[in-house]
């Protein structure tokens, strides 16, 4: 029986130390996870003064994030951090707000409408496969442009050439740039409400204005010349309230636009990366995987061996590794009391890896996912895309980009890896890898 891949990971302190979280707040959260971490079901702590507790325990976790969802909120630092890129869309809106904003926008991301996007996704695909026959390297930024490729045109899908490189220059600068507005910081933390501190907050205003004119520009050119549909814009604009009739307010298409485009981007960039990654690690499994997804979109759509592959990369690189949540009344979770403001924080890195939860949790086995195509749905111990009613909407989005885009890359290239040391993972809001990374490529 071969023995399975082991992908290199941070080795983990013996200690917890908040010392380390601080020093480590701007380069990698990874490595702040002490050894009693991934073997504890519940751990409490302090950061700054503010108590936490750390859940693991699967029955923990779905008293926070399913059944007694409303009563965890975002925390100031998050807001803070997001806001300025998304405003008060989707991904941050709490309460009746969320629950009305999801009903607008839930069509547009039904398995229907997401594989009628499909051939725009092929088209990023196609754009990547041509650079890459021109010579230009498939890395990290080449997974990046072509993930903010597809999600732009499934939004804006007549945008000029033009415009979409302006609306690329703007979320590279704000999610990507190191010492970026949109990297957390420690006054992010210790703030106790989304203005606190607000004369650091300058750099954020300033992009927002910026971000705004131009995703205001491209909504009113498209409600000057509208269209019968057929992107993720056309949905929005048509879009009426099931209960009221309304149509959905120029300040929320604009919000719903910039959120789709932050969680359609960055986080489908690295699960393309951590996949070619892993494929590369593991030659024969590459191959198991190239010869199954066919010569057509429709094909690879349906392979299951690149869809547990997917799915066993997001659990060992999670989109988001971390979630935090701030408790608005008290509550009891996995045995642990919770008080009013308290801080829950559930790491899918870390249930992903747990030692009671995962056989084997530290090896790439994709097999473990065959038969379970939508285990991100039903399995308490496996949530790269959240859980419960605010489970990511965009997940289905995501996996079909994903699939596309690599099933392009395998039919015309076999991947191997880089010269030189591994790549480590890393997180700050995203999981990358610590350095540059450039794949070799062979023609098939």
């Amino acid at each position: 029986m071969q023995t399975p891949l082991i992908p290199p990971a941070p080795i983990p302190p013996r200690r917890p130390s908040t010392w380390r979280f601080l020093r480590s707040l701007r380069r990698d959260v990874l490595s702040t996870f002490a050894e009693e971490s991934y073997e504890r079901l519940t751990i409490r702590g302090s950061i700054l003064g503010k108590p936490f507790l750390l859940v693991n325990d699967p029955a923990g976790i779905r008293r926070v994030l399913v059944d007694n969802a409303f009563n965890y909120v975002k925390p100031p630092s998050t807001v803070r951090v997001v806001s300025p890129f998304t405003g008060n869309g989707l991904l941050l809106a709490e309460g009746d707000a969320w629950r009305g904003q999801r009903r607008r926008v839930a069509h547009a991301f039904t398995p229907t409408h997401v594989r009628a996007l499909a051939p725009l996704f092929a088209a990023a695909a196609d754009n990547l496969v041509r650079r890459l026959e021109a010579g230009d390297p498939l890395d990290p930024d080449a997974f990046q442009a072509v993930a903010l490729d597809a999600v732009l045109r499934a939004l804006f899908s007549d945008a000029t050439p033009e415009r979409r490189v302006r609306l690329q220059d703007l979320v590279r600068r704000y999610l990507t740039d190191r010492g970026g507005p949109g990297r957390l910081r420690v006054d992010d933390l210790l703030a106790r409400d989304p203005a606190s501190f607000g004369f650091l907050l300058g750099g954020r205003r300033r992009f927002q204005r910026e971000w705004f004119a131009e995703v205001d520009a491209v909504v009113a050119e498209r409600r000057c010349a509208p269209r019968d549909g057929g992107d993720l814009l056309d949905g929005l604009l048509a879009a009426r309230d099931a209960e009221t009739g309304e149509p959905i307010a120029d300040g929320e298409v604009r919000s719903q636009v910039a959120t789709f485009i932050v969680a359609g981007f960055e986080t489908t960039a690295r699960l393309l990366f951590w996949a070619a990654y892993l494929l590369a690690l593991d030659p024969a499994e590459q191959d198991r995987v190239a010869d199954e997804i066919g010569t057509t979109t429709d094909d690879a759509l349906r392979s299951s061996r690149l869809r547990s592959l997917l799915q066993e990369t997001l659990r060992l690189y999670p989109a988001v590794p971390i979630i935090t949540r701030t408790a608005i009344a008290d509550d009891v979770v996995a045995g642990e009391q919770v008080h009013a403001g308290d801080r829950v924080t559930i790491s899918p890195w870390l249930v992903h890896r747990h030692r009671r939860l995962w056989d084997t949790p530290d090896a790439f086995k994709p097999e473990r996912f065959e038969g379970r195509p939508n285990a991100y749905l039903t399995d308490d111990t496996f949530i790269p895309f959240s859980k419960g009613p605010r489970v990511c909407i965009g997940a289905g989005f995501a996996m079909a980009e994903a699939t596309i885009v690599l099933a392009a890359v395998l039919r015309g290239y076999r991947l191997l890896p880089a010269g030189g040391r591994p790549a480590m993972p890393v997180a700050v809001v995203s999981i990358r890898p610590d350095r540059p990374y450039t794949f070799a490529l062979v023609r098939r």
